[in-house]
């Protein structure tokens, strides 16, 4: 997926922390998500070394939804299934028309 992301950040050096929370507005991708849009919501926090070198862990979370386009064969799929619902209404009410 490919987005455009905007946030902020805070840098606590009292508790050596790290927070930060934004948006990301879905724009696009590849494959499967060709043509999805969206925005997801995200937040952040973590602990803040002074080391060089000290891998850090943390908490991220992301909420939101976003769509994608379908695929073309589901798209003929759905049509075949349509064109077959309204072949069998048309069938039936056909019927009904003739035994009466």
């Amino acid at each position: 997926m490919f987005g455009a992301a905007s946030g902020t950040g805070l840098i606590d050096f009292g508790t050596l922390t790290v927070k930060s929370s934004g948006t990301v507005n879905i724009i696009g991708g590849e494959g499967i998500f060709r043509g999805a849009t969206g925005t997801l919501a995200f937040s952040q926090i973590q602990p803040l070394s002074l080391q060089v070198g000290v891998a850090l862990k943390g908490q991220f979370t992301v909420n939101g939804s976003f769509q994608t386009v379908p695929e073309p064969k589901t798209v003929t799929a759905l049509i075949g299934v349509g064109a077959m619902g309204v072949y069998l209404l048309m069938r039936r009410h056909r019927q009904r028309a003739t035994s009466v």
